[in-house]
């Protein structure tokens, strides 16, 4: 049982066994930190966007144009023009 176990880990033994294993830990610890950093710059840079957006939207104004639908534009000027039609028609001409 014993010559299995000096198979696997090496002839260094536990020492051996100690150093990887914390070397994982070390290696498992740093990958924490550098997923926590990385998502701590995404939400940085998410927030700095949405503030770049907020900023445009503060200085967006928005003009408010009243203007008649294009619909009764035209018949109104259709209306005038048959009254003036009308006036025409009904002044006797000399």
């Amino acid at each position: 049982m014993e010559d299995d176990y000096d198979e696997v880990v090496g002839n260094a033994g536990l020492p051996q066994l100690h150093k990887f294993s914390i070397m994982r830990k070390t290696a498992k610890h740093l990958w924490k930190k550098f997923k926590e950093v990385a998502k701590f710059e995404e939400e940085k840079e998410e927030s700095k966007d949405a503030s770049q957006a907020a900023g445009l939207l503060e200085k967006l104004t928005v003009e408010e144009k009243k203007e008649k639908p294009v619909e009764k534009v035209a018949s109104a000027e259709a209306e005038k023009a048959v009254e003036e039609k009308k006036t025409k028609e009904s002044v006797p001409s000399a």
